[in-house]
């Protein structure tokens, strides 16, 4: 009896490793191209990210210029 049941127990870990494999096949490329398209959302970013430093530090300066006008007379 506990050769079959050993025999039983092999059977079922072969099947279930079997469907893990095919189960990991199918989902690598999605993943694959969920990766690439977070990075090409995080490059956006960081180009939007540089973009507003460089339209937001002139506009905070010229903000400052129109608050204080005496700092624009030295």
């Amino acid at each position: 009896m506990s050769q079959s049941v050993i025999g039983a127990l092999r059977v079922n870990l072969g099947l279930d490793s079997a469907k893990f494999e095919r189960g990991a096949k199918r989902v690598k490329d999605p993943l694959r191209v969920m990766r690439s398209q977070f990075r090409a959302v995080a490059a956006a970013a960081s180009a939007m990210g540089d973009l507003s430093s460089g339209v937001t530090l002139p506009l905070g300066a010229l903000r400052i210029l129109v608050i204080r006008p005496e700092l624009s007379e030295r």
